[in-house]
């Protein structure tokens, strides 16, 4: 440290070159300043090594310009961070990957961020690798935009996962797609988010593979969208399963149409629920049928209402069987008309629940006489109300006999109306119960004949009891026989007197037993005149005094004669004075 700049200036390289590790700290700045181009080529790496920190500071810019790449190579960290940016301004691209790994560690991230592109092009991916998460954070945008593949295939994943996703939108298409499967599990689904459309397409299929789930929902649908067909077909099943509503949204048509069926088989519930009609729309009759029921559940309205008649045939019955309520609420009439009973069969109770009036009524005859009895009792009573009169003249008789008894109200008379006798004939007793006063009023004569004993003999009393006697004109002695006793006294006055003298003999003594005194009063002579025997022992006081005197008129001496005493002494005076002399002297033998 005594020798005078002069003093230094006279030594010979050689003399320069054999300065100690501990003489060379010693060297005052300013005789290191004025050492010559040779004195200052000739110290080695190690002397460079043991210089201070106020030795490398005072270094001109052309003093650092002149530093071998050896010399360079001897520069330790704490000298490198002694070195002000204007320094290292001044050193080649050559010189920075001259640097040990060791001293490249001394570099400030404003060191990083000052070195221009061709000094950042001589870094080397050694270098590179051993950059702390501070220092890669530093480097520009600009300076992550020129590194080549080699450099970038120095950064380690943890350092990859240190970049902002500015910085990860920066990198290279070609930088990006030299990235090992491992290097790029370290980005997370935020960074992957910043890269940009033009980097997108530099990802390989096997980096896209390798993607975890978590980074796949890191990417938007407009980066998806620009992915090629090729890198499409090597995302997984399971990665498109777990992409979010918002991503599949941005999903374009060309996207979704370069799916395969495995891929579109993977797409899950949220995927689908998010589904536009415009994608929808999209979808090939090809992708269609590989769309997961388990998806499928929760597909929207407006997606199925997109599809064209032909792309819903080829959804299959049991595709069709899973869908929402809502979902096929959005079927238009032209739709329904479509489907096949195939597919129709394959709806369940509740969908068939919820079908609105004017799907029902656009479902086919065909589809309608494919029912099962099962769909058919699962018709709202608004669906049943919307069944034409040509779809119901179409259901079987095992579907007319499906009808629950609250379905069954609801028809309409002209839809009663339509009903064949085949088909009638199907109803149980239990549903002719639960028909209404309505419909009971608007069968004809001929459905009335029709009905079987066990039918007649669930006509409640308030169906019975608007039946006209026109309507049941036809009935049997044994149909009438049929009719319950609670029914009975609720048959019209003009039906029950417009009854034939055989229609009469069929009831029982029971059911005569319980006709009302005004309905016994109505009975005409001739009517009373065919009563049996055993008709006229079930009748009670209150009904023998509620003959009429005209309908008195047809009791036989032999009917009076069968009477019981109790019987008899019911007739009142005004009958007793209706009688005629035989039926007096008959009456008087009975009491």
């Amino acid at each position: 440290g005594a020798l005078t700049s002069t003093q230094v200036q006279a030594l010979a390289p050689t003399q320069i070159a054999a300065l100690t590790t501990t003489q060379m700290p010693q060297v005052a700045v300013t005789a290191l300043l004025s050492l010559s181009a040779a004195q200052f080529g000739a110290l080695t790496s190690t002397q460079i090594g043991a210089a201070s920190t106020t030795q490398i500071a005072a270094l001109t810019t052309t003093g650092v310009s002149l530093l071998s790449t050896t010399q360079v190579g001897g520069l330790t960290a704490t000298e490198v961070a002694a070195l002000a940016t204007t320094q290292l301004a001044a050193a080649s691209s050559t010189q920075l990957g001259s640097l040990s790994t060791a001293a490249i560690a001394g570099l400030s991230t404003t060191d990083l961020a000052a070195l221009t592109t061709t000094q950042l092009g001589g870094v080397t991916s050694t270098q590179m690798g051993v950059l702390s998460v501070t220092q890669i954070r530093g480097l520009s945008s600009t300076d992550l935009g020129v590194l080549t593949t080699t450099q970038v295939g120095g950064l380690t994943s943890t350092q990859l996962g240190a970049l902002t996703s500015v910085q990860a939108g920066n990198l290279t298409s070609t930088a990006l797609g030299a990235l090992t499967t491992t290097q790029l599990g370290g980005l997370s689904s935020a960074q992957l988010g910043g890269v940009t459309t033009t980097q997108i397409p530099g990802l390989t299929t096997t980096q896209l593979a390798a993607l975890t789930i978590t980074q796949v929902k890191g990417l938007s649908g407009t980066q998806f969208g620009a992915l090629t067909t090729t890198q499409l077909g090597s995302v997984t099943s399971t990665q498109l399963a777990g992409l979010t509503s918002t991503q599949v949204a941005g999903l374009t048509t060309t996207t979704l149409g370069a799916l395969s069926t495995t891929q579109m088989g993977g797409l899950s519930q949220a995927t689908l629920s998010a589904m536009t009609s415009t994608q929808a729309a999209s979808l090939t009759t090809t992708l269609i049928p590989s769309l997961a029921t388990t998806g499928l559940v929760t597909i929207g309205s407006t997606a199925i209402a997109a599809l064209s008649t032909t792309q819903l045939s080829y959804l299959s019955s049991t595709q069709l069987g899973v869908l929402s309520t809502t979902a096929l609420a959005g079927l238009s009439t032209t739709q329904v008309a479509a489907l096949t009973t195939t597919q129709v069969g394959g709806l369940v109770t509740t969908q068939m629940n919820a079908l609105s009036s004017t799907q029902v009524s656009a479902l086919t005859t065909t589809d309608i006489a494919a029912l099962a009895v099962t769909q058919v009792a699962g018709l709202s009573t608004t669906g049943i109300k919307a069944l034409t009169t040509t779809q119901v003249v179409n259901l079987a008789p095992t579907q007319i006999a499906a009808l629950t008894t609250t379905q069954l109200p609801q028809m309409s008379t002209t839809q009663l109306g339509a009903i064949t006798l085949g088909q009638l004939g199907a109803l149980t007793s239990t549903q002719i119960a639960a028909v209404t006063t309505t419909q009971a009023a608007g069968l004809s004569t001929t459905d009335v004949a029709a009905l079987t004993t066990t039918q007649i003999g669930g006509v409640s009393a308030t169906a019975l009891g608007v039946m006209t006697s026109t309507q049941l004109a036809n009935l049997t002695s044994t149909q009438l026989g049929a009719l319950t006793i609670a029914a009975l006294p609720r048959l019209s006055t003009t039906a029950l007197a417009a009854l034939t003298t055989t229609q009469l003999g069929g009831l029982a003594a029971t059911q005569v037993g319980v006709l009302t005194s005004t309905q016994m009063g109505v009975l005409t002579s001739t009517l009373v005149g065919a009563l049996s025997p055993a008709q006229l022992g079930g009748l009670t006081t209150t009904q023998v005094a509620s003959l009429s005197t005209t309908g008195m008129a047809g009791l036989t001496s032999t009917q009076i004669a069968a009477l019981t005493s109790t019987q008899a002494s019911a007739f009142t005076s005004l009958q007793v004075v209706a009688m005629s002399i035989t039926q007096i002297d008959a009456l008087v033998a009975v009491l």
